[in-house]
């Protein structure tokens, strides 16, 4: 008895302390009680643009409810008014953002009507933005009232947001309602009593919440960035010194003070942040608009009102009246900020609350240190602070009845607990998600009829008589609890709303939830995934031998798997599996629990901070390729198959990771009286492929090469052109007979201009003039106009020259045969014009009657190719922003095959197939196995990302080639030592990692990026050579050597003399490859554009054209339909659709450049494994390939300018090696288990999944109906 007493003096002194705090707080906030120029522009509303009055938005709760529309009908003065219609119940609002001064009075004033408003909610009324107060409000029918309200000004207000309104927060409405001759004045004082309502931290987030919608709001993440650190902290802090090394020990009365005071800060805590800011101002207000309402009018006719929304339980609503009685005693009003203290207080005493609870419970299970620091984790939690201090919300209310409840079962006392989830389920109906809890015990105890019945009589009864003041004059009496909770639960019907989960991650976030992803709609995936996930804690919980705190873990996956995997999902249902994930680690001990506890609570408060801040400038539906979303979702998602994995082996393998603290002593610290470095004496042996290898290279690379040249391109293309020097230039031809010509194309080169093509029958009369474009954008490609003409003859005439006309074809009716053309006749010509007329129609075996990818350039070809030709013809390059040597590989297959298609895409696309034995080589070096290397190789070869950017004639392949190549060397260098291998063995991979670093840094600068990743790898393995040398030098001082080992100490000897000069000469064999002979061949790049005719093509300008080739890319302002951001590129939000071109009805023949699904979100899964198994085992392969990986891609991450997906091409081997790495990993880890069969299967699904997409990968001509239904997985992905 006594040591209940003195935890029962302990939670009274607490909570007398709140208390007190509360009072001390209330009795110091002091309310206010006691015309100049119109701030409002355009406060007449007779300026109008795009029918809407300028310098005026609007703002509505519910999109698609309400109108917003300009009147002229019976203004009050002049010719126009604004009108708000809410045809369905809504708080709806015309908003002007003005500046004001600090503590400062202001009249508002203006005029309203009104058409049929509802008399059941808040009508017509003026107010501003983040306040619940308003002028008197007009309801019904009515002409124009007068509507006026005085405010003053917080000490630190700049801006105000004025509202035209009808309805208010909480409190929709419907009707129209009219304004004008708006005002906002300053005046020297409101008149004798009048209410001036006193601004505190109500608007100081309204001075953003006028801002006008739209994905270009910013909004800072100060706050988070510095909770997310403190919270890091203290983890760390926790984990280390309070759980697993005991460093802080702590007497049972010593633990009670220290919790005593740790709750007292927590409580002083939360009474500093809540008058801070008002929150989400629509919960907050609307409970007070609820609360206000219930306490003045009464439970009984609460409910039901046509136009007055309140969508929460009476459960919540008993609380509410409580708080509106106090709130009245106190003559509290809205803006102060003892109400929002008043407001947020159940939920911070609610988080108080469970802190203890969490305390009591732990102190049972682990060292009392330890229950402080759980204690700790969760009353200093940001995830927890925010909702309850901050955001003004009431989960951690609702949560602590439902840990009670849950807390309850596990102890056996099933009645009591489901009274308890019947009191969570009248708070929340979120409480229904804990529902399988119950029914997994009630099958359980299925023979205890006599507790079930009890338990089922009980919840019953709770949910009858606790809600009967609201229900007993409803007309179907408590069954109206039933609508009440179907229409709150039907409501919102989004995939995701701002929810950071599996299905946001999917670009679901504000969709509909009628929409498909992967042939199913959204709400069809929930489904599914949601049974698989009940299954799934059925099993465990039938399965496992554990007593019931299984019950924890269970809540605690079901939770965040409600969260991840439903529609509908609000970004706050993640908050009531945070305190379930701390009770799984108290019961189980398990530490990766505790770093769920850990993640998930960051990804939270991620989420909520997040939303919250974009709440303030009404932006509540954020842009669903938003970063921090994204990543959160990815990082949500990732976590949640961890669980799935972590609750098996608790659970069913009984398999614990233990918080033993010999387990944080590295391996180095344990004093074993030996150094903990040893030197590696041995040289590792060399990799070398066998004859099984060079088969499967062979092969692998065969298929894919028949693969890469179907379709690739035609090998027709005009070659011969007419370029005219002067406008006026012309020609013409002559038919054999005057025919019907339908179609004219054109195929042209380099050049921009016009031209006009008309026609006659006589020679006489020209007539039916059409002007034909020639610019950058269309160059070896062909251009098709259709035409309804008669004649015998066409003339050609220059208008601006600059045009090089390669090939015309004039088609007539039914025929894809171009029109015989008799004779070409030249009329004015200059000397200067480069060509004849004659070329234009020499080669009609060329054209082509369909333009096409196959007979012409396609996206950037335009650019590279077009270079290409130019440098091969010494003509100034049109394109300047990239290196030469790459547009020089695809001049040698033009100079090989001829200017056309085949010719300028057949190096990219043998480089490509080129990429499949290198990358083959680089695997056996890695792994040291064949299967391994043949399964990179395998995923290289049937990537889409490696295929269709192969056969596109750009430079992003030679780039990504000669990385391959320059890490492949580079790796072949980390992996030697020149203490048991010769120098010059060690410095020729060195050297040709630094030719191939050269190269790519020629080809384009993503090298250069990657180039860096090269420096850090050198930078570790001299690094490493250094430390061996050390270690070397201080054995033979201190004597370390084992004596029986007879040459050790000459081997240190050896060390100790070589890696001075060895390191010298090292140093300079970089200098020259990596430094002066990437240069050289830099700079010998240039000789193409060095051998173009004229001056400024010298050494000097080749320096010069560095220069703007930075400004280019520095300075880019651009846009794009499919551009893209890098963290979009491994989830493959947005693929870019480089062709689309004409087809017969009903079908399509695209290219788009995305990744095999297998491979990139197989991927995305695998880096972050590769990093954790790496970091457990230390592996220098994982350093390796985290050091590549950083620098291909984290230099995007730093990049302002226009980007696509394909940048994330150079990225793309090393993901797959991770891959490699997963796999090899799990194969290795399970000897007796046999993976062969998943492996195969993997292989299966990737190189079907090449086949399913080939057609959109090639441009192969298939059904419309295809691509749009099977190969359209996500809603994002536009082709």
């Amino acid at each position: 008895m006594r040591g209940l007493t003195n935890r029962l003096k302990l939670g009274m002194i607490t909570v007398l302390g709140f208390i007190m705090a509360v009072c001390i707080l209330i009795a110091f906030t002091t309310q206010t009680t006691s015309a100049s120029e119109n701030l409002l522009g355009n406060s007449g509303l007779e300026e109008i643009s795009s029918d809407i009055p300028t310098l005026w938005s609007t703002v509505v709760y519910e999109e698609g409810k309400t109108n917003f529309t300009i009147g002229q009908e019976g203004p009050h003065s002049g010719s126009s008014y604004i009108t708000i219609e809410s045809l369905q119940a809504n708080d709806a609002r015309w908003v002007q953002k003005i500046k004001v001064k600090a503590n400062t009075i202001y009249k508002l004033s203006g005029w309203a009507k009104t058409d049929n408003v509802g008399t059941n909610a808040k009508g017509a009324n003026i107010s501003i933005e983040g306040i619940a107060d308003s002028s008197v409000d007009i309801k019904g029918t009515s002409d124009w009232q007068p509507l006026e309200m005085y405010l003053k000004t917080d000490k630190k207000q700049e801006e105000l947001a004025f509202l035209a309104r009808l309805g208010g927060y909480g409190s929709a409405n419907t009707g129209k309602a009219s304004f004008d001759d708006l005002a906002v004045e300053e005046i020297a004082a409101a008149p004798e009593g009048a209410n001036v309502v006193q601004l505190g931290a109500a608007v100081k987030q309204a001075e953003a919440s006028s801002a006008p919608k739209g994905d270009g709001v910013i909004i800072s993440y100060t706050r988070m960035i510095w909770w997310t650190l403190i919270f890091i902290g203290l983890f760390i802090f926790v984990n280390r010194l309070m759980i697993r090394r005991q460093f802080l020990v702590y007497s049972l009365s010593e633990a009670k003070v220290v919790m005593a005071i740790l709750i007292c800060v927590a409580a002083f805590f939360r009474l500093l942040v809540a008058p801070s800011m008002v929150g989400f101002a629509s919960d907050v207000y609307s409970f007070m608009s609820w609360s206000q309402d219930v306490s003045t009018n009464g439970m009984a006719h609460f409910y039901g009102r046509p136009d007055f929304l309140a969508d929460y339980p009476p459960g919540y609503m008993i609380v509410l009246y409580i708080l509106g009685k106090i709130s009245h005693a106190f003559g509290m009003n809205y803006k102060s900020d003892a109400s929002l203290i008043l407001y947020k207080m159940p939920a911070m005493i609610a988080d108080l609350v469970t802190t203890y609870l969490i305390y009591r419970i732990a102190k049972k299970m682990l060292p009392t240190t330890a229950a402080i620091g759980l204690a700790a984790l969760y009353a200093f939690n940001p995830a927890i602070i925010l909702n309850s201090a901050a955001w003004g919300q009431v989960d951690s209310f609702f949560t602590m009845f439902v840990l009670i409840a849950v807390i309850m079962l596990v102890r056996g006392k099933v009645p009591l607990s489901t009274a308890l989830f019947a009191v969570a389920v009248l708070l929340k109906p979120q409480a229904l998600m804990f529902g399988p809890l119950l029914l997994f015990v009630f099958i359980r105890i299925r023979k205890d009829y006599k507790t079930i019945l009890i338990s089922v009589v009980t919840g019953l009864l709770v949910l009858i008589i606790v809600p009967l003041p609201f229900t007993i004059h409803q007309h179907n009496g408590p069954l109206y609890l039933i609508d009440l909770y179907t229409s709150t639960l039907g409501s919102y019907n989004y995939a995701s709303l701002n929810a950071y989960n599996v299905i946001t991650l999917v670009g679901g976030n504000w969709q509909p939830i009628t929409d498909k992803i992967l042939f199913l709609s959204y709400t069809h995936w929930s489904y599914l995934l949601i049974l698989a996930s009940l299954i799934y804690c059925g099993v465990l919980y039938f399965k496992s031998k554990a007593d019931d705190t299984k019950l924890y873990w269970i809540a605690f996956f079901f939770m965040t798997a409600v969260f991840m995997v439903t529609v509908k999902m609000h970004e706050r249902y993640l908050f009531y599996a945070l305190v379930f994930a701390l009770m799984s680690f108290i019961h189980f001990k398990d530490r990766r629990i505790l770093y769920l506890f850990f993640g998930l609570s960051l990804t939270h408060f991620f989420n909520t901070d997040e939303i919250l801040g974009y709440s303030l400038t009404n932006n509540f539906k954020l842009n669903r390729y938003g970063m921090i979303l994204i990543y959160t979702s990815l990082a949500n998602t990732l976590m949640f198959i961890y669980m799935i994995k972590v609750g098996w082996d608790v659970l069913v393998k009984d398999k614990i990771t233990p918080t033993a603290a010999d387990k944080l002593l590295p391996l180095d610290s344990k004093k074993t009286g030996e150094p903990a470095m040893r030197l590696t004496r041995e040289a590792e042996p060399e990799i070398k492929l066998n004859k099984l290898d060079y088969r499967l290279i062979a092969g692998l690379t065969l298929v894919y090469l028949v693969f890469a040249l179907i379709n690739l391109g035609s090998f027709k293309a005009p070659e011969t052109f007419w370029q005219p020097a002067n406008a006026g230039e012309s020609f013409y031809i002559s038919l054999d007979s005057e025919q019907a010509i339908k179609k004219i194309n054109t195929f042209g080169g380099p050049g921009d201009g016009n031209f006009d093509v008309d026609f006659s029958s006589d020679l006489k009369t020209w007539r039916d003039a059409r002007l034909i474009n020639r610019d950058g954008g269309v160059v070896f490609a062909w251009t098709s106009m259709d035409i309804d003409i008669k004649a015998k003859y066409a003339r050609v005439t220059a208008k601006q020259p600059g045009f090089r006309l390669n090939e015309i074809a004039l088609y007539g009716e039914d025929s894809s045969k171009p029109l015989h053309v008799e004779i070409v006749v030249p009329g004015t010509k200059s000397s200067l014009s480069k060509g004849k007329p004659s070329y234009v129609f020499d080669e009609p075996d060329q054209a082509a009657y369909k333009p096409s990818f196959m007979n012409g350039t396609y996206f950037d070809e335009i650019y590279h190719a077009r270079t290409a030709y130019e440098q091969l013809h010494k003509i100034e390059p049109y394109e300047s922003t990239h290196p030469p040597l790459g547009k020089i590989i695809i001049g040698l297959g033009t100079a090989i095959f001829g200017t056309n298609p085949f010719g300028w895409r057949i190096m990219g696309t043998l480089f490509g197939v080129g990429m499949i034995p290198i990358f083959y080589a680089f695997g056996k070096m890695l792994f040291r196995r064949t299967e391994y290397a043949f399964m990179g190789a395998f995923l290289l070869a049937f990537d889409f990302m490696h295929f269709v950017q192969t056969r596109i004639s750009t430079i992003d392949v030679y780039g990504v080639f000669f990385i391959i190549l320059m890490y492949y060397y580079m790796y072949k260098y980390y992996r030697l030592s020149f203490y048991n291998t010769s120098l010059r063995q060690t410095l020729t991979p060195l050297a040709l990692s630094g030719l191939f670093f050269g190269l790519g840094a020629a080809s384009k600068w993503i090298a250069i990026y990657a180039g860096a990743g090269l420096a850090v790898i050198l930078f570790l393995v001299l690094y490493e050579r250094y430390r061996e040398f050390a270690f070397a030098q201080k054995s033979l001082v201190t004597k370390h050597v084992v004596k029986k080992e007879d040459n050790t100490q000459s081997y240190y000897r050896h060390v100790i003399q070589a890696f001075k000069p060895s390191l010298i000469k090292t140093l300079a064999w970089c200098m020259l490859f990596f430094v002066g002979i990437p240069a050289v061949i830099y700079v010998l790049s240039f000789i193409p554009f060095m051998l173009v005719p004229g001056p400024g093509h010298g050494l000097h300008e080749v320096i010069t054209y560095q220069k703007h080739m930075y400004e280019y890319h520095k300075n880019l302002v651009a846009t794009h339909p499919f551009s893209s951001v890098w963290y979009q590129w491994p989830i493959m939000q947005k693929p870019l659709w480089y062709y689309g071109g004409q087809a017969p009805a009903g079908k399509a023949s695209l290219i788009v450049a995305l990744g095999n699904p297998a491979i990139w979100w197989v991927g995305i899964v695998a880096i972050f494994s590769t990093l954790w198994i790496g970091f457990k085992k230390r592996d220098k392969t994982v350093l390796f390939l985290f050091i590549a990986m950083c620098a291909n891609y984290v230099p995007w991450m730093l990049v302002a300018r226009l980007t696509f997906i394909y940048h994330f091409f150079a990225m793309l081997p090393f993901m797959i090696f991770c891959i490699v790495y997963v796999i090899r990993h799990f194969k290795e880890s399970n000897p007796r288990s046999n993976l062969n069969p998943v492996i195969y299967s993997y292989y299966a699904v990737v190189f079907l999944l090449f086949l399913m997409f080939y057609p959109i990968l090639s441009g192969a001509t298939v059904s419309r109906s295809y691509i749009d239904h099977t190969l359209k997985w996500i809603s994002s992905w536009v082709f």
